[in-house]
């Protein structure tokens, strides 16, 4: 139990405290994709990505990436927006679109749990495989650290794996047609 505590206590530290650049590049285009789509310019997002980025990178993912962000950040946008706040150097926002980085490591374990307990049968070798993901240095300083975006696309490889141990060919087909563009 206690190294739960001291784990979880680790991980939010470092969710709430560092910052890394990329995670801060896709949030200022994914708030030029709803600008974007405010002023009924969507195909013109790459161009306007060149032209408006705040940050040191126009949009270099695909499409469907900042899609995915946009539609999370939207509400954080607006309230920055009504609030006055420069959504970019606003502690609350960027905590928000790291929150949806977390949020895809815990549907990580959660098919990881899945899976080892589908193939082993036993709930502490599953609870094992969780913890073991969680205290790797592989998931610990790019997803809590950095926020990389990498976990997204892992989060739908590990749904098809499932599905196909579960013989749903159609889930497995579909989880992977999603993990691709991520």
């Amino acid at each position: 139990m206690l190294f739960w505590v001291a784990l979880g206590a680790a991980l939010f530290v470092s969710t709430i405290i560092f910052m890394y650049v990329d995670l801060t590049n896709t949030v200022d285009n994914a708030n030029i994709l709803l600008m974007a789509v405010m002023q009924g310019r969507v195909l013109d997002f790459y161009e306007l990505s060149v032209e408006k980025s705040v940050t040191n990178f126009a949009a270099n993912y695909n499409f469907l990436v900042y899609v995915l962000f946009a539609i999370w950040q939207a509400p954080a946008y607006f309230v920055a927006h009504v609030l006055h706040r420069n959504y970019m150097s606003w502690p609350w926002t960027l905590l928000w679109s790291k929150l949806l980085v977390v949020l895809f490591s815990a549907a990580v374990a959660f098919f990881m749990y899945k899976i080892v307990l589908l193939l082993a049968k036993d709930k502490k070798r599953a609870t094992l495989a969780v913890c073991l993901f969680y205290s790797s240095a592989m998931v610990f300083y790019p997803v809590f650290i950095c926020g990389q975006m990498d976990v997204i696309s892992m989060t739908f490889i590990l749904m098809g794996i499932y599905r196909y141990l579960k013989e749903d060919i159609r889930g497995f087909w579909l989880s992977f047609v999603f993990a691709i563009p991520f």
